[in-house]
């Protein structure tokens, strides 16, 4: 054992161990990605040129990096120094790479579409560059067999200004061909103006036309999400409403304004306020920002009424009164600020719980009406006046996705309905019913031709000499037959009589059977119908296309602003074949990357703590928020 007490002395593992201080590089290098030639971390690892080069194009694709950073003298001193190995190409070299991962990943794309067995509904949305020039964003929503909800750039195009209807509504009608989708759509959503309106008319009269559900009934959606923004817009132009934000954001933007007054801000602050929140300045433009502004300033009511004492120069803080109708306009625009979030989100179905908010914030309106506030009646008023009209059009579906959610069903419609309409009620409730069981009705046939074409066929044999056996003893038997006939006839008979009821479908089932009880806000309507499929084999076909309607045709971030949908400086100055290439190949790699580095880091987050005695529950946290620390990406178009 000599050998081996004299190797201890001069290994630097053992060293460590003893020192209390654990190894972990060799821990991070993954066996998928490395090729291993031995136990130690730095020797087992071979550098792979081309695996390198994919992944330097795929990081200028998912993080907008411009193209001319690979010129630049710091970025490539520090790529040698990582990697001397590495050869950096030509920003023309890198821009023909990621245009190779764009190729191919549309192709995985139409490969997956093409599997896809359920209807897709699409979206579109238009965006402008820095100097005006127009895209047309179309998006493709789908639920997989899996029962998740699907989002996919199809094609980030330019299109010109000022806007031709046959024209735009013949390239949406080519990309949907392109796609082989013309057999597949079940509704689109689009941007709300006369000119899209009758792009959709266009369209809904194409070639494909009676290929759609219910000859077009079904197949146009108001952008629910736009719909909100222009009531809001409309409600933030009052008079009364424009000059108490105007107030706050004048006294924000004083204290903002010099170092010497946030001072004298914070001072007063330790006096009389609780510094919880920073102050935030908005931009007219979002009304979330304005909404935000005024949430955070309402924090400091008490801090601007004393802040005089302390600067000088602020000497018209805003009233009592102007602070009563600060909140009456917060407590406003948080409604709707909620309910924009939510129909705009891409993870999870919203059409089953837009009906139900949409008629929850036409009550709500109606009811600030009469609110003894001279400021948020003139808002309500202004607000309720757009956002009625809306009303009064949105589409059928978004009651049938409120009927195929199980906590809703009909009760919903019979509730919402009473509160909202008096003169046609019965009337309207009827014309509901009567349009879920028309669309029922449509994948009922369906799925009747379904379980058709999988059930087996028996053939017939028609041998001649077979036939002359058989003729040969009906002949001889043909008193037993007749007897064999009645007898049967008379046991058909028998047995339809002693069936009390038909077999219920599974539409009355479902409807007859009570509401699902749940006060859980994350409630996995998906999961539900997947886990009853089985009891509602027609209904869930239903769903599954309904479901995945999306309600807005803009992220989140886009639809809170008056301004429309801009993209960025960087991406305004390339090529429009460029810019469609690589906003589609960033979206179709971030689910990917995104599933991969959340499998990679919690097995490498585990491999390290269990490396160095550590559990894998350990919480990761943010040092200055003292909070969990969310890693999660964000997915921007402008």
């Amino acid at each position: 054992t000599t050998h081996l007490k004299n190797h201890l002395r001069s290994c630097a593992a053992y060293r460590h161990s003893k020192s209390g201080q654990a190894d972990v590089g060799p821990l991070l290098l993954e066996s998928s990605e490395r090729n291993k030639v031995g136990n130690n971390g730095v020797d087992c690892f071979k550098f792979d040129q081309e695996r390198s080069r994919q992944d330097f194009a795929r990081m200028f694709i998912l993080h907008d990096y411009p193209f001319a950073i690979v010129d630049h003298i710091g970025f490539k001193t520090f790529l040698k120094n990582l990697q001397p190995q590495f050869k950096v190409m030509s920003r023309n070299t890198i821009q023909a790479d990621c245009m190779k991962i764009y190729e191919t990943e549309r192709e995985k794309l139409h490969e997956a579409l093409g599997k896809v067995r359920s209807r897709v509904s699409l979206s579109a949305s238009l965006w402008t560059t820095v100097g005006s020039m127009q895209y047309l964003c179309l998006t493709c929503h789908f639920i997989d067999d899996n029962w998740k909800l699907q989002k996919k750039i199809l094609n980030f195009f330019n299109v010109k200004s000022p806007h031709d209807t046959a024209e735009m509504s013949k390239v949406i009608e080519e990309k949907i061909c392109e796609w082989r989708m013309n057999g597949k759509l079940f509704s689109l959503v689009i941007d709300d103006s006369l000119v899209n309106n009758a792009v959709v008319g266009e369209l809904g009269y194409s070639h494909f036309s009676s290929e759609l559900v219910l000859d077009r009934d079904l197949f146009r959606m108001h952008c629910c999400a736009n719909i909100l923004n222009l009531t809001v817009q409309d409600g933030l132009k009052v008079k009364e409403v424009s000059t108490i934000i105007e107030r706050i954001r004048g006294s924000v933007r004083h204290v903002k304004k010099s170092q010497a007054r946030k001072e004298c801000f914070q001072r007063c602050v330790q006096q009389f306020g609780d510094p919880v929140k920073s102050l935030v300045l908005d931009c007219p433009t979002r009304w979330h920002s304005t909404y935000i502004m005024l949430e955070t300033a309402l924090a400091y009511k008490n801090v601007f009424s004393h802040l005089p004492g302390f600067d000088r120069s602020y000497s018209f803080p805003p009233s009592s009164t102007d602070w009563d109708d600060v909140q009456a306009v917060v407590d406003c625009l948080s409604l709707f600020d909620e309910a924009t979030s939510r129909f705009s989100s891409t993870k999870y179905p919203a059409i089953n719980f837009c009906f139900v908010d949409m008629c929850s914030l036409h009550m709500k309106l109606k009811e600030w009406c009469s609110s003894s506030s001279q400021c948020i009646q003139s808002m309500a008023l202004k607000m309720f006046e757009k956002f009625a009209n809306y009303l009064g059009e949105i589409n059928m579906l978004l009651a049938i996705g409120s009927i195929l959610d199980p906590r809703f069903k009909m009760k919903s419609i019979d509730y919402l309905f009473s509160q909202i309409y008096f003169d046609d009620l019965s009337e309207r409730i009827y014309d509901v019913q009567g349009a879920f069981l028309k669309l029922y009705k449509v994948y009922l046939a369906q799925y009747e031709h379904i379980v058709l074409s999988q059930t087996p066929h028996v053939s017939v044999g028609n041998d001649s000499t077979d036939g002359e056996l058989a003729s040969s003893k009906n002949v001889q038997h043909s008193n037993k037959n007749t007897l064999d006939f009645m007898r049967k006839g008379l046991g058909r008979l028998l047995v339809e009589s002693s069936q009390v009821q038909p077999k219920k479908s599974d539409i009355d089932l479902y409807l007859e059977e009570g509401v699902v009880i749940s006060d859980d806000d994350d409630f996995d309507v998906l999961k539900w119908w997947m886990q009853h499929a089985e009891r509602y084999p027609v209904l869930s076909m239903m769903a599954r296309d309904v479901f995945a309607v999306p309600v807005s045709s803009v992220t989140s971030k886009s639809a809170f602003s008056t301004s429309g949908r801009v993209i960025d400086h960087y991406r305004s100055r390339l090529e429009p074949e460029t810019v469609q290439r690589l906003l589609c190949a960033k979206d179709w790699l971030r689910e990917e990357m995104e599933a991969s580095l959340q499998v990679e880091s919690e097995d490498g987050l585990s491999t390290i703590f269990s490396g160095i005695g550590l559990s894998k529950g350990v919480e990761l946290v943010n040092e200055e928020s003292g909070s969990e620390e969310s890693l999660s990406p964000v997915f921007k178009l402008g």
